[in-house]
């Protein structure tokens, strides 16, 4: 997610949060640290160094820009520390006794067809 979002700075519209953000932290920090425009993670990157004939690998700390939009759906709350920094918007089940008006079916315009 944090690559992605360095590459190419898309929108998120994350649905079922409720069954991945506890199990997962790593995707708990991306959408924690996404809220401002300088927020980061920091992931350990392979780097390959050739040192005569040889290749060398080592890990080193590079810090990812992780700043998106996010819309995160999912049942229940969210953590605190995401909830904090959110909109809210609760959706409750209509239930059989409400009423619903059906719209009516129209054709597209001439010019739109």
């Amino acid at each position: 997610m944090f690559r992605i979002t360095e590459a190419g700075r898309p929108t998120w519209v994350i649905g079922e949060a409720d069954r991945f953000l506890k199990r997962s932290e790593e995707l708990h920090g991306c959408l924690n640290s996404g809220y401002r425009r300088h927020g980061a993670v920091v992931r350990m990157v392979e780097m390959v160094r050739r040192v005569g004939k040889r290749s060398i690998t080592t890990y080193e700390p590079r810090r990812f820009l992780n700043f998106a939009l996010m819309a995160v759906a999912g049942i229940g709350r969210r953590l605190d520390s995401i909830e904090d920094r959110a909109v809210r918007i609760v959706v409750r089940s209509k239930g059989g006794a409400s009423a619903f008006v059906e719209l009516p079916k129209t054709e597209p315009a001439a010019d739109q067809a």
